[in-house]
C-alpha cells in the first residue's frame, strides 16, 4: 500500500479527516476500524466503512 496521508470521510457525521499510513500498513484496515475524531463512531459499530476521499503523497526530501 502507498505510504502517505489518506483523507477519509465519516459516513456518520460527514467529518473529513487525515490518516497517516506507513508503507507496511493498509488503509483498508483503517477504514474499517478507526474512530472518527469528531463523533467517535467506529465503522464496526455502525456496520459501515469510512469513505476514502483523497490521498496525499509524503513530501519529497
Amino acid at each position: 500500500m502507498e505510504a502517505g496521508v489518506w483523507i477519509l470521510h465519516c459516513r456518520g457525521c460527514s467529518n473529513v479527516f487525515d490518516v497517516p499510513v506507513k508503507a507496511d500498513e493498509s488503509i483498508f484496515t483503517h477504514t474499517k476500524t478507526l474512530r472518527c475524531p469528531l463523533c467517535q463512531a467506529t465503522p464496526q459499530n455502525a456496520g459501515d466503512w469510512h469513505d476514502i476521499v483523497d490521498f496525499k503523497l509524503p513530501p519529497l526530501n
